[in-house]
């Protein structure tokens, strides 16, 4: 009975678990898979070391994150790319896990996969963003600088730049002198 309650507890977990989790034996055949991971591959049979190397684009790559899991006795995490059911291709981390038995003898792996691919969208578009903003303060007519609460810079344009006399604005960067004392050129608008 206790050993029942484990297993149902282990699966469980691995069930309900975020990223996807697939557990190996020690030659890579597949034990068990979470929800998450199910949900990825619906309505396929994952068993055979093959089963198991296909989801990875380069399976050598994975390959090489077993053995050196297995011989360094350490988890390890590698950026892969995972190949879905419909054959779309996924930014993933992947992390190896050495399982031990009872006996603390190596029992298999524990392969956890991150999917990033929102996470990188989302840095894609922040990237976007921020570059859009740059542009927007680079093309403005008047000199613009920001300051932390500290009165430190943390940025200007080159208008402003150019009319303090600096050539980088690496060179104005967390300092708090100010240059309101400079008399700046007045710039007609048309």
């Amino acid at each position: 009975t206790k050993v029942t309650q484990q297993l149902m507890l282990e699966k469980s977990i691995i069930s309900s678990f975020p990223d996807i989790l697939i557990k190996l034996s020690n030659d890579l055949n597949v034990i068990d898979t979470n929800d998450h991971f199910n949900s990825l591959f619906p309505h396929q049979k994952f068993t055979q070391k093959a089963d198991f190397l296909a989801i990875f684009e380069y399976q050598d790559d994975i390959l090489h994150l077993c053995s050196y899991t297995l011989n360094s006795k350490q988890r390890i995490t590698r950026r892969m790319n995972l190949i879905s059911a419909e054959q779309q291709v996924l930014p993933c981390e992947v992390t190896l896990v050495l399982l031990d038995d009872v006996n603390y003898k190596n029992n298999g792996f524990l392969c956890i996969i991150r999917d990033l691919s929102e996470i990188l969208q989302t840095s894609a578009q922040l990237e976007f963003a921020h570059q859009m903003i740059h542009d927007v303060i680079e093309a403005m007519p008047v000199r613009i600088y920001w300051k932390d609460s500290q009165h430190q810079y943390l940025g200007c344009n080159d208008s402003y730049l150019s009319d303090i006399g600096l050539t980088s604005e690496q060179l104005l960067l967390y300092k708090t002198v100010s240059y309101t004392h400079l008399t700046l050129p007045t710039t007609p608008y048309v």
